[in-house]
């Protein structure tokens, strides 16, 4: 049988072989991801930094360094990232935060985590207990650990914490921003103006467009600052 850090080197080993001279292979790396996905919780027991470093570089060739098809996959894995850096000593739980949030950005889809678990409309419930990620149905629930992070002793913690929860906020302001563009763009096309001014929301007169502030990126309205 082999030591946690050993299976960590195989891992690693067989992604970097993979992604490198053994590119021309075909092998389905979903068996080292799952593999990877298994050994996580073992973190709990052995938790010294350079087991800690060995399984985030492991995490970053699995998803960093190559991209991964299955959102279900990468948000089973932050659902079981956060929930091990609870259990973490300071140093390597800021670690596991930092990269949950590397892979919230990279792949946008999984931001559902963030959201209430009431708001949620979905079938079935998460099981942190299955093996294989992709059976987790992770967005059946939140990553509610990162609200408890945020009371993180550890301010290196918080502040990554807080980069996490601003893209909530970000999410936000993007609907809010699309709304305002497609309101906008309606009440053009109905003639709704009133005092030069756009009628967006209701009881809320936006600025009429112009050359400054006609500009559009990927859909939104982009004002100028």
């Amino acid at each position: 049988k082999l030591t946690l850090k050993a299976s960590f080197n195989c891992i690693k080993m067989a992604f970097k072989t993979h992604q490198g001279p053994g590119r021309e292979l075909q092998i389905d790396e979903k068996d080292f991801v799952t593999h990877l996905y298994q050994k996580l919780p073992h973190l709990l027991d052995h938790s010294k930094a350079s087991t800690i470093n060995l399984a985030v570089e492991c995490l970053e060739l699995a998803f960093v360094h190559r991209r991964e098809s299955s959102f279900n996959r990468v948000a089973a894995f932050i659902k079981r990232i956060t929930t091990i850096s609870l259990h973490l000593p300071y140093l390597e739980c800021k670690k596991m935060v930092d990269f949950s949030y590397a892979l919230l950005l990279k792949y946008e889809p999984t931001q559902q985590l963030l959201e209430n678990e009431l708001d949620k409309v979905c079938a079935g419930m998460y099981d942190p207990l299955v093996g294989d990620p992709d059976h987790a149905n992770s967005f059946a629930t939140s990553a509610w650990e990162i609200s408890l992070l945020k009371f993180s002793p550890s301010k290196a913690t918080k502040g990554s914490v807080r980069d996490i929860v601003k893209l909530i906020s970000l999410s936000k302001a993007d609907a809010i921003s699309h709304s305002f563009s497609k309101n906008v763009e309606i009440s053009r096309k109905n003639g709704g103006q009133k005092g030069g001014k756009e009628k967006v929301f209701e009881g809320v007169a936006g600025p009429s467009l112009n050359a400054l502030n006609r500009e559009f990126h990927e859909g939104k309205i982009v004002f100028p600052r």
